[in-house]
């Protein structure tokens, strides 16, 4: 039986790589699909950008924990997990294919990533280094990729961030937000309906093989919540050294701001190898 987790880590981490480190040379990255959402009942002009953007800042709320029931779709196939989040120190995704038991586990702490494997009995710990080099990837930022909330590389969530560094644009009846100045590596933007929902995150490198090669994910679902408004489904489809990524993330019932906690134990008993060993399958 092949574990699930591994594709379900590779993917998140992918996910990582694919938005925030696709200017890597090492790369191959191409949109292949979007997800379909709902129509806006609104369009967006430029003399309502500084409303706009102010409503969505102020929309985000601050939240300490997020625990969900999802679905994990990954090459048509798809599995039951729960999803915890402690806000700026753990990802954990628990993969629960059958009557609630965990299989399988995933912990992205601040600067480490767990993986147990119950199946084979087998588990992992690493520095998070060890799978995203130096892309500036952190636990918040992974959070607000997975809830389709805006952030600006470096600086955090939209409403933490001063206006002055957001560059706001009405382009085709949607509203873009980019940071006022981009990387120099690549180029980010986040785009709203007229109903002020995320509807996708796109990068594209500006160096390297991969350059002026879009990667997008795509945020439908959208809702208001006590962290303000997050997607209830994330996908990217694209292609990652070769291979094609087809991941979607749906979350069913969540529940915030409850005293939560994330296991990064690691049973003695179990074989322990590497990550990258655990991830080759994907």
């Amino acid at each position: 039986m092949r574990n699930p987790l591994f594709p379900l880590a590779a993917a998140t981490v992918a996910l990582m790589a694919l938005t925030l480190g696709s200017c890597n040379t090492s790369r191959k990255a191409t949109t292949t699909g979007s997800t379909a959402t709902k129509t806006a009942t609104q369009t967006v002009t430029s003399d309502q950008l500084p409303t706009r953007v102010a409503a969505i800042q102020t929309a985000y709320q601050p939240w300490s924990t997020m625990q969900a029931s999802s679905k994990v779709s990954l090459k048509g196939k798809t599995v039951s997990a729960q999803v915890r989040m402690l806000r700026g120190e753990a990802l954990q995704i628990s993969v629960r294919p059958l009557l609630g038991i965990e299989i399988a586990r995933l912990v992205v702490a601040r600067d480490s990533v767990f993986v147990v494997d119950k199946y084979h009995k087998q588990c992992s710990a690493e520095p998070l280094s060890s799978l995203v080099g130096d892309l500036p990837v952190t636990v918040e930022m992974m959070q607000n990729l997975l809830l389709g909330q805006g952030f600006l590389v470096g600086e955090g969530t939209f409403n933490q961030v001063d206006r002055s560094h957001l560059d706001a644009t009405a382009t085709d009846g949607l509203l873009r937000i980019a940071p006022a100045s981009q990387p120099t590596q690549y180029n980010y933007a986040f785009t709203y309906d007229g109903d002020n929902h995320v509807t996708a995150l796109q990068v594209t490198p500006t160096v390297g093989s991969t350059a002026g090669t879009t990667v997008k994910v795509d945020y439908s679902d959208i809702s208001s919540t006590p962290a303000g408004d997050i997607a209830h489904q994330a996908q990217v489809n694209s292609t990652l050294k070769g291979k094609t990524l087809d991941f979607t993330l749906i979350y069913n019932d969540i529940d915030w701001n409850k005293d939560l906690t994330v296991d990064t134990t690691l049973p003695t008993n179990y074989k322990r190898t590497t990550l990258r060993g655990l991830l080759k399958s994907f």
